[in-house]
């Protein structure tokens, strides 16, 4: 980050999952059981909920002029970055007749990889 860059943690984030619906299916993916389309499609879900997810944010601005004339005040606006910008689409959904082919297990893979390494836009107002 530049000098004059400020790093800030989010308010708050959309599309956070539950604890016990992660617990659940880690129970249901466990070595010996028989993973099911319900299974899949949970996970799927998971993914779904945080490539839509978006995070609220304080931006603060001021309203003072160059050589410190007018307005001083210090103002904020709450908003929030909308979806990643880094990760593509939802994932479809699978039926319970469907073979869970490469090209599934690739494209979970491919956007499990996006979001660890996701990015937000935001919008910065200085004035």
């Amino acid at each position: 980050m530049g000098a004059a860059s400020l790093e800030r943690q989010p308010n708050s984030q959309t599309g956070t999952i539950d604890s016990a619906t992660i617990s659940s299916l880690r129970s249901s993916m466990a070595i010996g059981n028989i993973v099911t389309a319900s299974n899949i499609n949970t996970l799927i879900g998971m993914f779904n909920t945080m490539i839509g997810h978006y995070h609220t944010y304080t931006d603060r601005f001021q309203q003072a002029t160059f050589g410190n004339n007018g307005d001083r005040g210090l103002y904020e606006e709450t908003k929030n970055t909308g979806a990643p910008i880094s990760v593509g689409g939802s994932i479809g959904s699978i039926d319970s007749s469907t073979i869970i082919a490469a090209a599934k297990h690739n494209e979970l893979a491919d956007v499990s990889r996006a979001l660890q390494t996701h990015l937000h836009q935001i919008d910065d107002r200085t004035g």
